[in-house]
């Protein structure tokens, strides 16, 4: 239930931007979104090219998998601390938080190498 309520929270702004609003209703919401932020002196750029689309996505993703991790690394700490002496459980949380800390170290290894080749890939095109 924590899992789907954490997924809700944070698909919630791909959901906002879903043709479920027609375009007049889509541009007035847009437009009040665009005032509060100017009046709280936040600028918000609406240009929406390839590169801020893929970087949003990329965004969204780490959110989740950042979630999922905290989630279940807390899961694994909690069947450690209530083993209550059980060796069985103590051992499987404990593999678990290895596992869980190989993915993590995977997926900023992936983001790390991702952000490098696009760097790379932004000079070769200027040039």
């Amino acid at each position: 239930m924590l899992i789907i309520a954490s997924l809700f929270i944070f698909l919630s702004p791909l959901m906002l931007n879903a043709d479920i609003l027609n375009n007049d209703k889509k541009e007035e919401f847009q437009g009040n979104v665009n005032k509060v932020a100017s009046d709280a002196g936040i600028s918000i750029s609406t240009s929406d090219n390839l590169e801020s689309i893929i970087g949003t996505v990329i965004r969204i993703v780490l959110v989740s998998l950042g979630t999922v991790f905290l989630i279940l690394m807390f899961l694994a700490g909690n069947t450690w601390m209530r083993a209550g002496g059980n060796q069985e459980k103590v051992t499987k949380a404990q593999k678990q938080i290895q596992s869980l800390i190989i993915g993590l170290i995977l997926i900023l290894a992936a983001y790390a190498i991702s952000f490098w080749i696009s760097g790379v890939f932004a000079n070769i095109l200027v040039k």
